[in-house]
């Protein structure tokens, strides 16, 4: 199986946030930025709610707490790990929007970069 390249930005949906997540709590809502980062880095996150409240450093109260809305967002798969199914889907359209573009756009540094690296102030 080969190996996914890494996606250095991700899109969020400001109104997909907005609509959803506006009434969770501040601590559900950060969580589950918190995940959906985690999971666009790794792919999957743990399904275990106790190694995810350590990975996130949340108290037990805290998590609890936050737990109760954003658990549902990233159920369980067969593999034993936690997805949320939209956000799969977004990185694997992320994927092939940029190989596509990395295929047809010439790799070069904006002048903004070069000159910076260069010391040109000009």
């Amino acid at each position: 199986m080969s190996k996914k390249p890494k996606l250095w930005w991700l899109k969020l949906s400001t109104e997909d946030y907005a609509i959803r997540l506006m009434n969770w709590t501040p601590l559900a809502r950060v969580l589950y930025l918190d995940l959906y980062v985690m999971q666009w880095n790794l792919g999957s996150i743990p399904a275990d709610p106790k190694e995810l409240m350590r990975l996130c450093r949340y108290t037990q109260r805290e998590f609890r707490e936050a737990w109760k809305n954003v658990e549902s967002e990233f159920p369980v798969c067969a593999d034993g790990r936690r997805r949320n199914a939209a956000l799969v889907a977004e990185y694997d359209h992320s994927i092939t929007v940029s190989q596509s573009k990395s295929r047809s756009e010439p790799r070069t540094v904006p002048k903004h970069r070069y000159l910076r690296q260069i010391g040109d102030n000009s």
